[in-house]
C-alpha cells in the first residue's frame, strides 16, 4: 500500500528545497532511476478495461484529440460528443494517431483516487487527474501553458517535454469578471490591443520515463510529444487558491458597508464615458482603502480555510472503533486536512467534511495530538481525569480523525 505523500515523491532534492526554490517558480525534474513505482496507480490493462466499461456513455469524460506527428486532424472529426467514442471508434483514431485522454480519473481508479487525497494533504485545493493514452509518433496538442501547476506521472513508455520560458508570469485559474453578460462575450478587436508577448526561449527538454515526476509552474510553456513508444501518464492539476481571491472574496464583504461600492454607474455610462462621473474613480479607491482592510483580508483567508477543509470528502464512514484505553498509541489518520476554529466554549475542529466541537477544557490534549506525530492516550496533558483522555481520543477515533499507529 502505497501513501503518495507529495513530499516523498519530490525527494531528492526534498519537500522544503521544492518550496524555496520550484513552487510556482521553477520546472523540476524528478527522475524515477528506471523504478515502477507508479505502476500501482493506473496500467495500460486498467484503461483498457474502463474503456470496455464506459467508453460511449454521455458522462464519461473522454476526449480523442491529436494525430501522428506532422499530420493534422481532418475537420469532421473535430467536433463528436462523447456517445460517440465508442471502444470501435477510439481504436480507429489511436491508430491514426490520436492520443486519449479520459478526465476525473479519481472516479475510475480506486489508487488515485488515494493519490488525489494524498496531494490535496499538502497542495490545499482541488485536485484534478487525468489520464493520456498516447501512440507513438503523435502529440496532442501544440505548444501551449496552463493556468494551473501541474505535476506529471510517467507510468509508461516514454514522452518527450519540451519546456520553454513563460509568456505570462503566474497566470490565473480563477478569476471574477463581474458581470458575466457582458464580461464573456469576445470583443470584435480581440487581442488586437493587448500588449505584444515576449519570445519565449526553449529551456529544457525532457524524455520522461516510467517512475518519472515532472511539476511545471503555471505559465510555463510545453510541448509534448511522443517517439519511438507510446506513453501513459497521468497529468494532476493543482489549481492553487490566490491572494487575488481571497482579496475578491473580502471586498464582497466590504461593499455591506461601503454606500459609494454599491452605488450605480451613470445612467448613461457608456457613451458619456468616464467624464460623467470623474470624481468617482477616487471616491472608489479611497473606499476600497478604509473598507478593504488587513482585518477583513484575514478574515477572508480563514474562511476560505475553513470552507476548503469542509469541502472535502471523508475518508470513512464515521462509526464504532476499537476500544480505546490509556495505552493506546494513536496519530492523525492520513492522509488528513484539518483545521481549528475558537468558537465561545469551544475549539471546533474541521476535517474533510466532518467536525467535533472539544471544549475548551481539553485544549492541551488537543494540541498535543494536533502537535505530535504520535502519542499515547494516557500521556495527553490535561488536569482531568483518564477517562477524559480516552472518552476523547474514542470520539476522534470513531470519527475518523484519529487512528491506531499499525
Amino acid at each position: 500500500m502505497f501513501d503518495w505523500d507529495l513530499r516523498e515523491l519530490l525527494s531528492p532534492p526534498g519537500w522544503d528545497v521544492f518550496l524555496t526554490d520550484h513552487w510556482q517558480q521553477q520546472p523540476l525534474h524528478v527522475p524515477g532511476e528506471g523504478s515502477n513505482r507508479f505502476a500501482p496507480l493506473v496500467t495500460h490493462a486498467d484503461v483498457d478495461r474502463i474503456l470496455a466499461a464506459q467508453a460511449g456513455k454521455a458522462d464519461f469524460p473522454i476526449s480523442v484529440i491529436g494525430s501522428h506527428q506532422g499530420k493534422g486532424v481532418p475537420a469532421d472529426k473535430r467536433s463528436y460528443d462523447r456517445t460517440h467514442w465508442t471502444p470501435e471508434h477510439v481504436a480507429e483514431r489511436v491508430r491514426e494517431g490520436a492520443t486519449v485522454r479520459i478526465g476525473n480519473m479519481a472516479r475510475y481508479a480506486p489508487e488515485v483516487a488515494r493519490l488525489v487525497r494524498a496531494f490535496e494533504t499538502v497542495i490545499h485545493t482541488d485536485i484534478a487527474v487525468n489520464l493520456y493514452r498516447t501512440p507513438a509518433s503523435s502529440r496532442a496538442f501544440d505548444a501551449h501553458f496552463d493556468n494551473h501547476d501541474v505535476f506529471i506521472i510517467q507510468l509508461d513508455g516514454s514522452k518527450t517535454w519540451r519546456l520553454y520560458d513563460p509568456p505570462r508570469d503566474l497566470p490565473m485559474e480563477v478569476t471574477f469578471p463581474g458581470r458575466l453578460s457582458l464580461m464573456q462575450p469576445k470583443l470584435p478587436f480581440g487581442e488586437m490591443f493587448l500588449p505584444s508577448r515576449p519570445a519565449v526561449e526553449l529551456r529544457d527538454e525532457i524524455r520522461m520515463r516510467p517512475g518519472d515526476l515532472l511539476y511545471i509552474p503555471r505559465g510555463f510553456t510545453h510541448q509534448v510529444f511522443t517517439e519511438d513508444e507510446d506513453s501513459l501518464h497521468l497529468t494532476v492539476a493543482a489549481p492553487v487558491i490566490t491572494w487575488y481571491e481571497v482579496a475578491a472574496h473580502a471586498l464582497i464583504e466590504a461593499a455591506a458597508e461601503s454606500r459609494a461600492l454599491r452605488t450605480a454607474l451613470p445612467a448613461d455610462f457608456a457613451t458619456a464615458g468616464i467624464d460623467a462621473a470623474s470624481q468617482v474613480p477616487a471616491e472608489i479607491a479611497a473606499a476600497v482603502a478604509t473598507h478593504l482592510t488587513a482585518d477583513r483580508i484575514e478574515a477572508s483567508f480563514d474562511e476560505l480555510a475553513v470552507r476548503f477543509v469542509n469541502s472535502r470528502q471523508p475518508l470513512v464512514e464515521p462509526g464504532e472503533a476499537d476500544p480505546v484505553s490509556l495505552d493506546s498509541v494513536l496519530r492523525i489518520a492520513q492522509p488528513m486536512v484539518y483545521t481549528t476554529q475558537r468558537v465561545t466554549t469551544h475549539i471546533y475542529l474541521l476535517f474533510r467534511g466532518a467536525f467535533v466541537p472539544v471544549p475548551l477544557r481539553c485544549e492541551s490534549m488537543l494540541d498535543h495530538m494536533l502537535t505530535e506525530s504520535e502519542f499515547r492516550v494516557g500521556d495527553l496533558p490535561t488536569w482531568m481525569d483518564d477517562k477524559s483522555r480516552v472518552l476523547l481520543c474514542q470520539v476522534l477515533v470513531d470519527k475518523g480523525f484519529l487512528e491506531p499507529v499499525p
